[in-house]
């Protein structure tokens, strides 16, 4: 750092016609400032040399020039320090001090280890050089900073909000946005294609135009088009830039927020049609909230198929609170735990807490729905003082969304109690438990029953039910296609190590197809892995009797038993309903674990089938319930006076529990993620 000696004070003797000359310079001469779409800054680099300045100017005896000094001489412009920079050579040469704070001024320079500071330039965040006067009324002159423009108060008034919301904490995200790799510009020119093949294309294209003009702006004010190399000035550049453009208002940016989709469809790459699917999917047509809800459903791994949420974007500690049928209260003072059939997942912005999102969610899942309306309150237990725009939803799977929007006004303060009048009630909802009942027959079908036994003797006779084997399946018409394990060595750190970044481009040379997937997997002898909350859970049964005509009264022995909904009997797969399967059907995996498939059934007019290591069919779960596959379309028509008495052994005769030793996993229908080798790079297919 820069510094005179105590025995050069002597040769720093103030001269006041020099003095005054720079003072003049300094008035009526400028230093430019950054300008980004409007606003006007400088760039505050490391902190300040407070000693050294301060020794410096000790001949100048003035405590306003060493203040103003200590706070000014760290601002860089384009041209570089701004502090003195408007007094030419020729003048400045007289005064020494001043000579030594320039000289100290060119030394700073700004860097990652210490973080630069936006100065945002307005009328009045420079004192003008006079201040004060001394005995005669002669004004004091102090050296200051004169800009050669300032930000208009409409652009400022805009700016701020923004910067104090953003500034800080949106490096991450810029990095992700101008990737220097080839393939993420060509990755961004397929989202744009995506976008436009959408249900909603101005909605997604409007980020990704503004993610393209972010990089062209980078282009062109930086050497270095990786964020990791760019030089610090120019990050500050880019920030500004970001947030002055693209979509925004009251201090909340629509496009850095729905940005956050965009990259992911970039690295997941999931191919085209997946990304058209994702952008239908995530669009929410009330509001700008574009997936918040579904992205913290998803970090939180909440699956269940009947939800209430509350999403809101500020810092106030909204809370959702839910009455239901029984009386009792789902709200944060029980959080996670189960409750009259419900639980509350998560909780956001709670008081206290010094890491509040922007984008926060709350939601309470209703599993075991009781009969009656349940209420639905939102509280504000610690208010910013500003109106809060909120969205209710509902999510019953199988139907459309349900959404109430509301605001907690400010005149509404906050209420860190627990009284409901207090509250917002939102709205009533009711939720229908439709969970059919066992099978039985009635007395009717009991006389019918009774009536055709004779038939039912001869051709059907002592039916049971076990679970089947590869072999019952493969005799039964389906295709066995084995996966061999990858037995390559394998070290986790290396693993992580040599992971390769993906790209949407780059799954263009993925397949598309189940087919074509299990083909690349058989010739590359990777491993194949799919997530277990994401298989549709069924298993085989085949039916045995002692009655030698069994066979000729049905079109199958062996036929599949499918989850479509949790807690039901399983049916035949016709469709993917919303049961996944969970830690009860593997010892030692839980739901977000990986599971590797080591085969895949294949039979025409049905879906198909993914077999997993490890697996085994939940024994008495009352989640999953057993069925023994007894379904009517299995009879031959010749036999449909006996489908009553054959349906009703779907519950009555199961396949034992006491070994399991079966074909068990999950139906693949439409789309579906699965995960290549060690490194486990997401591939997703569709299902043919």
């Amino acid at each position: 750092m820069f510094q005179y000696k105590h025995e050069d004070y002597e040769a720093l003797k103030v001269h006041q016609p020099s003095y005054d000359a720079c003072m003049h310079h300094i008035e009526t001469g400028t230093s430019t400032v950054y300008d980004v779409e409007g606003v006007k800054f400088y760039i505050r680099v490391e902190p300040a040399p407070r000693k050294a300045v301060s020794t410096l100017l000790q001949p100048y005896k003035c405590n306003a020039c060493k203040e103003r000094a200590k706070k000014f001489i760290t601002l860089h412009g384009p041209d570089g320090p701004v502090f003195l920079e408007s007094i030419p050579e020729s003048v400045i040469k007289c005064e020494p001090v001043l000579v030594g704070l320039r000289d100290l001024a060119k030394k700073l320079r700004a860097n990652d280890d210490t973080p630069p500071e936006l100065v945002l330039v307005e009328n009045g965040t420079f004192p003008p050089v006079n201040e004060g006067v001394n005995a005669e009324g002669v004004p004091w002159k102090h050296p200051t900073i004169t800009p050669n423009s300032v930000t208009d108060p409409e652009v400022a008034r805009k700016f701020s909000p923004l910067w104090k919301e953003y500034g800080n904490t949106m490096d991450d995200r810029l990095a992700k946005i101008i990737d220097p790799d080839p393939r993420h510009a060509r990755s961004i020119t397929i989202v744009l294609e995506a976008a436009r093949k959408s249900d909603h294309p101005e909605h997604w294209e409007r980020t990704i135009q503004w993610i393209i003009g972010i990089n062209s702006f980078v282009a062109n004010i930086a050497s270095e088009s990786s964020f990791g190399n760019m030089t610090a000035y120019d990050k500050m550049r880019m920030r500004v830039y970001a947030l002055m453009t693209g979509s925004f208002h009251e201090g909340t940016h629509y496009d850095f927020h729905k940005s956050e989709n965009i990259i992911d469809f970039i690295q997941k790459g999931l191919g085209m049609e997946a990304v058209v699917g994702m952008m239908n999917g995530r669009r929410d047509e009330r509001t700008y909230q574009i997936s918040q809800v579904a992205r913290a459903m998803e970090k939180a791994g909440v699956t269940d198929e009947r939800t209430v949420s509350l999403s809101w974007n500020t810092h106030d500690d909204l809370d959702i609170h839910m009455k239901t049928p029984d009386g009792a209260c789902i709200w944060y003072g029980n959080a996670k735990k189960y409750i009259s059939g419900c639980r509350l997942n998560f909780d956001a912005n709670a008081s206290g807490c010094t890491s509040k999102t922007t984008e926060p969610v709350e939601n309470i899942s209703v599993i075991e729905p009781q009969k009656g309306y349940y209420t639905i309150y939102v509280n504000n237990y610690e208010t910013t003082g500003c109106d809060v725009p909120f969205q209710i939803t509902i999510k019953v799977s199988g139907e459309k969304d349900r959404v109430w929007d509301g605001v907690w006004k400010a005149s509404m303060g906050s209420n860190s109690g627990n009284d409901k009048r207090r509250m917002i009630c939102v709205c009533y909802v009711e939720f229908v438990n439709s969970k059919p009942e066992p099978i039985a027959m009635s007395d009717k079908e009991a006389s019918r029953a009774r009536a055709t036994n004779d038939l039912w003797e001869k051709n059907i006779g002592d039916v049971t039910c076990r679970f089947a084997t590869f072999s019952d399946a493969a005799a039964a018409g389906w295709t066995l296609v084995p996966l061999t394990k990858d037995n390559s060595p394998s070290d986790p750190y290396m693993a992580l190590a040599n992971k390769e970044k993906s790209y949407l481009c780059d799954k263009l040379d993925i397949p598309t197809t189940l087919t074509d997937l299990v083909s690349h997997v058989q010739s590359t002898k990777k491993s194949l892995f799919v997530r277990v909350y994401d298989v549709s859970p069924a298993y085989f049964v085949t039916h045995h009797s002692s009655n030698a005509t069994f066979g000729d009264a049905t079109f199958t022995r062996c036929v599949p038993c499918h989850y479509r909904d949790q807690g039901y009997v399983p049916m035949e797969p016709t469709k993917r309903g919303n049961a996944r399967l969970n830690g009860e059907w593997f010892n030692g995996l839980s739901e977000t674990s990986f599971a590797r498939v080591n085969a895949v059934l294949h039979k025409e007019g049905h879906p198909s089938f993914i077999s997993l290591e490890g697996i085994r069919v939940p024994n008495g779960s009352p989640h999953f319930p057993l069925g023994g596959g007894f379904y009517p379309t299995l009879l031959k028509p010749k036999f449909h006076e006996l489908k009553s008495r054959w349906t009703a052994k779907n519950t009555l005769c199961t396949p034992p529990q006491t070994l399991f030793r079966g074909v068990a996993g999950g139906f693949v229908f439409g789309e579906h993620t699965f995960y290549l080798g060690d490194q486990k790079k997401e591939v997703r297919i569709s299902s043919v």
